[in-house]
């Protein structure tokens, strides 16, 4: 089994990433460097994966479904929130510091596309009263253009585009992983889009000297708010702090503000779905029989690790903020975000349906291995013919008579002519 296949399997099978703006509670949870606030992000249940560009840009900006090309009316003009050109705008902007221009280059090297859409296209659910920021499918991300400022959706942008970093540079969805590791490898990628986007926030006010303004001011830092995030990474940086060093910091702060949003629910039900699907249908385990068979080591599981935090976008000459971290530690729940009750039964139950996908397949490839070798001793089916020899003709049965011979009379002698005769 290949990782490229497997990695086609779990876009399908595993949740998209998603960052959410609840409507009751932005003015408390919105973002700002300078006085405004933070954003409430949330991790909503999982859907099919669906690519909105299998259809022309404008059906998915509108929403609509693409009929007879022939007979369909002309494709109403794009409102300027979902347009390219917004899009351009908000991209020209990031490209304003060096780790925006990385950013955009690795988009483009990768192919994966960026467009704007309505949020009523994104939502899955209008009664849950939460619209999605931002959609990331692995090839293709969608940004909230009902989102009003360009700043709020180019924060969006770099926390999706680090989660497409993480897949295809750090390669960290690549590991064959338990249930726990799983748990905790989840949690540091969330965690580091979170630190990310902060850091991305600090380094661009750093470069052009502006402040991010995203809308109205929020209260002051109180509890695990998105808030306390970029209230403490700035104090810490303006303080003379070197990045590595706050990058780690902020990186423990959110680790509980991503387990105060409860975003581990999602990651253990999204495993419980998978080994469930296992048991139902065991012969789709040989895409992920390498996760009881041959996990990663530990030293690979760490080295995974440390490069999901590097704090850019350079595994090989970036520093991870995980320098400090030992193999234990990378390992622990405690330090990834913490233990309670309710997440250890999800973790247990997510483990038992593990063992019994486990089961599931080593069954399933025992029986099929059986049929195999029982197919191989078991000779084909002789038919026996017995050697008659030549057969027969089959003439039909007639009486002939026996000839009877023919006596003909001697012939008269032959008289010699005499010379001279009459």
């Amino acid at each position: 089994m290949t990782h490229l296949f497997k990695d086609f399997r779990k876009k399908f099978n595993r949740t998209a990433r998603r960052i959410a703006l609840t409507a009751a509670t932005a003015i408390s949870m919105t973002f700002s460097f300078n006085a405004a606030a933070a954003q409430l992000q949330q991790h909503p249940a999982r859907q099919p994966m669906t690519s909105a560009f299998t259809m022309p840009a404008e059906a998915a900006v509108n929403g609509t479904t693409v009929g007879d090309a022939n007979s369909a009316k002309p494709a109403p003009k794009t409102p300027y929130k979902y347009s390219d050109a917004r899009l351009q705008l908000v991209e020209d902007h990031m490209r304003k510091t060096q780790l925006g221009q990385d950013l955009l280059k690795f988009a483009e090297d990768e192919k994966i596309a960026i467009r704007l859409s309505r949020g009523s296209a994104m939502d899955d659910n209008s009664a849950d009263k939460i619209t999605f920021s931002g959609l990331n499918f692995g090839d293709h991300i969608l940004l909230n253009g009902d989102v009003s400022n360009d700043d709020a959706i180019m924060l969006t942008l770099a926390h999706e585009l680090r989660h497409s970093w993480h897949k295809r540079i750090a390669k960290a969805d690549a590991l064959e992983l338990e249930p726990k590791r799983q748990w905790i490898r989840d949690r540091i990628e969330e965690a580091d889009a979170f630190s990310f986007e902060v850091h991305f926030g600090y380094e661009y006010e750093q470069a052009t000297g502006k402040k991010l303004n995203l809308g109205n001011r929020a209260n002051a830092c109180a509890g695990d708010g998105y808030l306390c995030l970029v209230e403490s990474y700035r104090g810490w940086r303006d303080g003379g702090m070197a990045a590595p060093d706050a990058y780690e910091k902020l990186l423990e702060k959110a680790f509980v503000h991503v387990h105060g949003l409860d975003y581990d629910s999602d990651f253990l039900k999204d495993q419980l779905d998978t080994y469930g699907d296992i048991v139902k249908r065991p012969a789709i385990g040989y895409l992920y029989s390498a996760e009881w068979s041959n996990p990663a080591s530990e030293a690979d599981y760490t080295d995974a690790m440390r490069r999901i935090v590097t704090v850019g976008i350079n595994p090989a000459s970036d520093r991870s903020a995980f320098a400090g971290w030992t193999p234990l530690d990378l390992q622990s729940l405690a330090k990834t975000g913490g233990e309670d009750d309710a997440g250890a039964e999800k973790l247990k139950a997510s483990e038992n349906k593990f063992a019994e996908a486990r089961a599931a397949f080593d069954n399933y490839q025992a029986a099929l291995t059986n049929k195999i070798q029982l197919d191989i001793k078991t000779p084909p089916l002789q038919i026996s013919v017995p050697n008659a020899g030549t057969p027969p003709l089959d003439v039909p049965s007639t009486n002939v008579s026996p000839m009877v011979p023919v006596k003909l009379s001697p012939a008269p002698p032959v008289v010699p002519k005499q010379p001279g005769g009459a």
